[in-house]
């Protein structure tokens, strides 16, 4: 390959750098190149003022909420700010999801710095560089779990607007000096103990503390009269709002939650409020007075069940927005007729209103939504409405008849989703205004030929329409959308990896270049796949070979999940030759997962088996080697293809006479195009028949969607590509390209208007492997080579066994030594990317090293984990929130990329089994288990199963929901039931009027965004009200010696003052029970809130005892504030660790000990080798461990530990349990 320049996002950035410094511009966006370092050619731009490198638009970088923060930008990885210390003049700055950034120490010199973004710098430890910057008046730290001191804040004394939602703050002390404050965001803070410091607070405009702790006191807001924004909660400690009657300057008030206050009518007196949400007030009985409120334009009500009389909204003519949801007793709407200036309702959840009639005196409505409203059959009241420019009808399943909103010329935003009885769209056939158009999962949509003539179309959806037959007639309105949604369409003029892309995603680039592409060189794509399944060892490489006219060849290796090669075929009434691309599933679950990315319905699949390898109900063995019954593979290709898939179920190796059974052990009464035969690859037995029946098989794909014309370009490239990662005898196979590599392919081929969007057309169809994300100038030509090297993780004969015996944790350089050591480390990269990528595992810390990141594959997770027991032991009785989703074929490969999720969200906060997880989430203060429950399966669904989603705790349901949202997120061939069994939410967010921004259409909210967890540890075997716990870590079993019996006194003692001062002490001597885990008990020690570690000279040469303590350094992420607030070191006399040189002795204990035991590796047992594998974990970093430890605060000796009955001791519990 030649060598080719390099145009990187580096090489972008300094591009802009360079322009603005010839410019002379004062402000300078890099925040959308996801950098990875800052160019030092940026010290150039002394006069720059403003500046973004995170994922907030530059244009709002001065601005403190999180909720303006663009949210679909990408996360950079910057880690060293060095080169802004040149930037003098700036006085905004924008570091917002830097999420590996942990030193400020280069902004210490920004003298001049007046805002400053630091959002969602998940790793950042310490703001203690930014007391020097005293002109610092805004400052943004939202999302910041790492950072527990804020004392650094106390220095800024012109800082007058703060954000710290979503941070695990205990208290607001931090600001006390700050009177002067004038906007305060402490939302979904939930670590808070209470909100009454913002007493101190006279001068304060803005409050937001939305989803923190609720207000008990009222009386805390009396003096803040200066406040023009709140949002609040309350708790049912709260019986008035007189208080609130106070606050005169108001302007937007958002307040609910008590169940005691009956009366609203101190909100009445507030005659400047614009916006008004009242919600959770279900025993309020009667609405506010609101013919007072002469300024009000915005008005929601949520859950106010009790009140009956609904006239007082009659008195609000000047309102301009009105979202209802969850009323019970709101059964008409009739009093909202006299809102003559009203332009946007929003109707959530309102079984009782059956009626719109009244709107239709309302005239001035230009946005209305009906969202959840099940009894609402008639919408012709808003065929009158002619300033009506967005109507929006969701999930309002007894509407059949739609055609009154084509009678609403003025029409720009039609949403109606989610409406099982909408067949016919021609009604939108006149609506020229019309900019966009969601029909978001209406399966009865067939013909979407009324909107070809809407030359406005900006915004079209047509995700889940899977009936839908052609694309043609809105092709010409590609060329000026901004978004096009078309996953789960099933078009016969459309390649299909269009409409495979991923749930609601925006495909309009994609689609646009394959039509200029298209135009510009048109060629037939004449490709198929053949997908070969089946079990391990049955025939598949060989089977694969006959159909290509290659010899039977013993001699020739099993191939392991990738592309085994092509056969060109003539097919009957085709034009061209069809070329079908043969693939091999390896027998292996784990692939379910990668070959996602290249399954799809347009393809003939062939299912080999055998007798002798089908499991009867006896076998039991490792589940790296389980053989799956013939009927697991038609769920399987059921579940991909559906019924009208493909299928070929063959008997192989029918070598012999009487090999031949006369009928496969099972069928499908639903797959109606099933054909059963056998073969012989040995004897050429039935290959001909078979080469026949795929012959007529694709015959029959090709008559329901014939063959489709991409860019010649295109075909000219991927040919190319193909050429490079096949060796020749000249030339060895090209395994990796660079994207400029590609993108120079690509000019010499011809044709290609777009390299972006060929590369993912190109990925989604099996050709290559790319990820923008983890492999962003990586493009995978020879998958086989990758998969290869994945597959041998998972090779029974003996990396397999390693990895079960780490019990699916390892790092990369654990597959280094033990399974990839051929590959260069560049190869290695690239292979643990992929696996990431697939969901074939997720990295539980962030800390160190790369190759010392501990990854967990759930595939080799133990099944029925000793964890599992320890860490959901304590919850009992019934969950206070359940979930259940239920798949009609439950694969590994779903539960694997579930836990996946869940462990990038979690890391090393969670605990993990084969089938599910435990984690404690401090936002919502509750506890999550899911698991798979497999005891619903049916003869009808023998492969179903389900997930269990269980929580306790304080915001129980919100922790559920949000957790069964992944299921929503996630495009299933089979799409799974969700059915809440206990705390379904009562209501949902109505479609108007969230103070949220909402992400771009298409986009998931929580992605890459914001976390959708914020784990936390918990002492792990305490329940809700108990007292708190303290583990005990510490070396036992040694009574023979006068140090075994100080230590055991120490302990014994210790063990009757924790109960004598209010906590629970916990020790393995008292919990663990015959056959219990010592080592599962190790890793709850590890996440404990509170440990005591009794450190001795047999301690230091203890692997459990040293296993705990690096447990909790690993957890604290290696900080060394974290650690030391979560564990109290007590240092007996024979512990020999003052010193530098004492603690490398013990470095070196374990450095001998390591190797001793890497000597006879191949020897070792399951427990010994994962103390090898546990102790080159740890045995680096035990001197900094050590001088954690060894800080002369803590308690050393006997005397004085034991001195004035363990006050030492004591006095650093009391301390620890007032930052937890």
């Amino acid at each position: 390959m030649p060598s080719f320049r390099k145009a990187d996002p580096y090489s972008i950035a300094v591009d802009r750098i360079l322009q603005a410094h010839a410019q002379r511009s004062t402000s300078l966006d890099l925040g959308d190149l996801a950098l990875a370092s800052i160019p030092r050619e940026i010290t150039k731009l002394s006069h720059l003022r403003t500046l973004s490198l995170g994922a907030t638009d530059v244009r709002q970088a001065a601005c403190v909420s999180l909720r303006d923060a663009s949210p679909n930008r990408p996360w950079s990885a910057i880690v060293d700010l060095e080169p802004l210390s040149a930037l003098q003049q700036l006085q905004v700055l924008d570091l917002d999801a830097l999420s590996r950034l942990t030193d400020l120490a280069p902004l210490s010199s920004l003298q001049n710095l007046r805002a400053l973004s630091l959002a969602r710098c998940h790793s950042l430890a310490s703001i203690a560089p930014l007391r020097a910057l005293s002109q610092l008046e805004s400052l943004n730290l939202a999302g910041c779990f790492s950072l527990s001191d804020l004392s650094p804040l106390e220095a800024l004394s012109s800082l007058h607007a703060v954000n710290l939602s979503c941070m695990p703050i205990r208290d607001l002390d931090c600001l006390l000096r700050h009177r002067q404050l004038q906007l305060l965001d402490i939302s979904l803070c939930q670590k808070l103990a209470s909100v009454d410091t913002i007493a101190a607070f006279p001068t304060l405009r803005i409050l937001e503390a939305s989803g923190s702790v609720s207000i008990d006191r009222l009386d805390v807001l009396r003096q803040l009269t200066e406040l023009e924004f709140l949002n609040v909660d309350l708790s049912d400690s709260v019986d008035s709002l007189e208080v609130v009657a106070g606050l005169k300057n108001l302007s937007f008030l958002s307040i609910g939650g008590s169940q005691r206050v009956h009366d609203l009518s101190p909100i009445q007196s507030l005659e400047r409020l614009i916006h008004l949400s009242i919600h959770r007030f279900e025993n309020a009985l009667q609405l506010p007075t609101f013919s007072h409120l002469a300024s009000l334009r915005s008005l929601q009500l949520v859950l106010l069940n009790a009140i009956a009389d609904w006239a007082p909204l009659a008195g609000l003519s000047q309102l301009d927005q009105l979202a209802l949801s969850s009323c019970g007793q709101l059964t008409t709407l009739r009093d909202l007729a006299p809102l003559a200036n009203l332009r946007r309702l929003s109707l959530s959840q309102s079984d009782s209103i059956d009626d719109l009639s009244p709107i239709a005196e309302m005239a001035g409505i230009e946005e209305l939504s009906l969202e959840s409203c099940s009894n609402i059959e008639d919408l012709a009241p808003i065929g009158s409405l002619k300033n009506l420019r967005s109507v929006n009808v969701m999930a309002c399943r007894a509407i059949s008849d739609f055609s009154h909103v084509g009678r609403i010329d003025s029409l720009e935003k039609l949403s109606i989703t989610q409406c099982d009885r909408l067949e016919d769209v021609s009604f939108a056939v006149g609506l020229s205004n019309l900019q966009s158009v969601d029909f978001f999962s209406s399966p009865g949509i067939r013909d979407i030929s009324s909107l070809s003539g809407l030359s406005c179309l900006r915004h079209i959806s047509l995700a889940a329409c899977r009936n839908i037959d052609s694309f043609g007639p809105i092709v010409p309105l590609v060329g000026d959308l901004e978004v096009l949604q078309l996953d789960g369409c099933r078009f016969r003029d459309l390649p299909r990896a269009f409409c495979n892309a991923g749930r609601r995603k925006n495909v309009v680039d994609q689609v646009a270049a394959h039509l200029r592409d298209l135009k510009s060189c048109a060629a037939t794509d004449a490709e198929r796949k053949v997908f070969l399944l089946g079990n391990p060892n049955v025939g598949k490489t060989q089977f694969a070979r006959r159909l290509m006219d290659l010899p039977f060849d013993p001699s020739v290796p099993s191939t392991h999940g990738i592309e085994l090669g092509a056969v060109t075929d003539n097919i009957p009434s085709v034009e061209h030759e069809v070329t079908l691309r043969i693939w091999d599933f390896g027998g292996q679950d784990i692939y379910h997962g990668a070959h996602a990315l290249f399954l799809h319905q347009d393809a003939v699949f062939v299912i080999l088996w055998n007798p002798a390898l089908e499991p009867s109900p006896s076998d039991v063995s490792p589940p790296q080697r389980d053989n799956k019954p013939l009927a697991y593979w038609l769920e399987l290709v059921q579940s991909i293809g559906g019924d009208d898939a493909e299928v070929l179920v063959v008997q192989s190796k029918c070598d012999n006479p009487g090999d031949e059974w006369e009928s496969p052990p099972a069928t499908s009464q639903t797959l109606r195009y099933l054909r059963v035969n056998r073969c012989s690859a040995a004897t050429d037995l039935g290959i001909g028949t078979l080469q026949g029946e795929i012959r007529d098989a694709v015959h029959r794909l090709l008559m329901r969607r014939p063959l489709q014309q991409i860019g010649g370009g295109r075909i000219r490239v991927r040919e190319t590509l193909r050429s490079l990662s096949s060796p020749s005898s000249t030339e060895p196979a090209v395994r990796t390209i660079t994207f400029n590599q590609f993108a120079d392919i690509c000019h010499a081929a011809g044709d290609i208007t777009s390299e972006h969007a060929l590369l993912t057309f190109l990925h989604d169809t099996g050709v290559l492997y790319y990820h923008p994300t983890l492999l962003p100038d990586t493009v995978v030509l020879d998958h086989n080579w990758a998969l290869e090297a994945i597959y041998a993780i998972f090779a029974p004969d003996g990396p397999a066994t390693i990895l079960s015996r780490l019990h699916g944790r390892f790092t990369l350089a654990d597959l280094q030594e033990f399974i990839w050591r051929d590959y260069s480390p560049s190869e290695q990269a690239v292979f643990l990317k992929l696996m990431i990528a697939c969901g074939i595992c997720f990295a539980v810390s962030q800390s160190g090293p790369a190759d010392a990141i501990e990854y967990i594959a759930p595939d080799f997770l133990p099944a029925n984990s000793h964890a599992r027991k320890i860490a959901v032991h304590h919850l009992e009785g019934e969950s206070d929130a359940r979930v259940e989703v239920h798949f009609p074929f439950l694969h590994d490969g779903i539960i694997r990329g579930l836990l996946s999720w869940i462990g990038r969200h979690a890391g090393s906060h969670a605990i993990f089994w084969k089938s599910g997880c435990w984690l404690y989430d401090a936002r919502t203060r509750s506890e999550l288990v899911v698991d798979v429950d497999r005891t619903n399966s049916t003869p009808d669904q023998p492969f179903g199963a389900s997930f269990s989603i269980c929580t306790w705790g304080d915001d129980a349901t919100e922790l559920a929901d949000v957790s069964a949202s992944y299921f929503d997120r996630n495009a299933y061939c089979t799409p799974p039931t969700i059915r809440w069994i206990k705390g379904e939410p009562e209501y949902r967010k109505p479609y108007l009027f969230t103070y949220q921004a909402q992400s771009s259409v298409g986009e998931p909210a929580d992605s890459a965004t914001s976390p959708v967890f914020a784990p936390a540890s918990r002492p792990l075997a305490a329940q809700s009200g108990s007292r708190p716990i303290v583990y005990i870590s510490y070396a036992w079993g040694d009574n023979s010696t006068e140090e075994g019996r100080t230590r055991d006194q120490i302990v014994d003692a210790l063990e009757v003052r924790l109960g004598e001062w209010g906590y629970e002490a916990v020790r393995d001597k008292r919990v663990l029970r015959m056959g219990d885990s010592l080592s599962a008990f190790m890793k709850c020690i590890a996440k404990g809130e509170r440990i005591l570690a009794i450190i001795s000279a047999k301690y230091l040469e203890s692997f459990a005892c040293m296993s705990e303590l690096y447990g909790v350094y690993e957890h604290a992420n290696t900080a060394q504030s974290e650690f030391l607030e979560r564990l109290i070191p007590v240092v007996l006399d024979d512990a020999k660790i003052s010193t530098a040189v004492d603690r490398a002795e013990h470095a070196r204990f374990w450095e001998t000990r390591y190797r001793e035991l890497l000597e006879v590796e191949a020897y070792l047992g399951e427990n010994d080798f994962e103390q090898l594998a546990q102790i080159r974990k740890w045995y680096k970093a035990i001197g900094d461990i050590l001088a954690f430890v060894a800080d002369e605060l803590h308690p050393h000796g006997f005397r004085h530990i034991t001195a004035d009955d363990y006050a030492a001791v004591r006095e650093l519990l009391n301390r620890s349990s007032e930052n937890s």
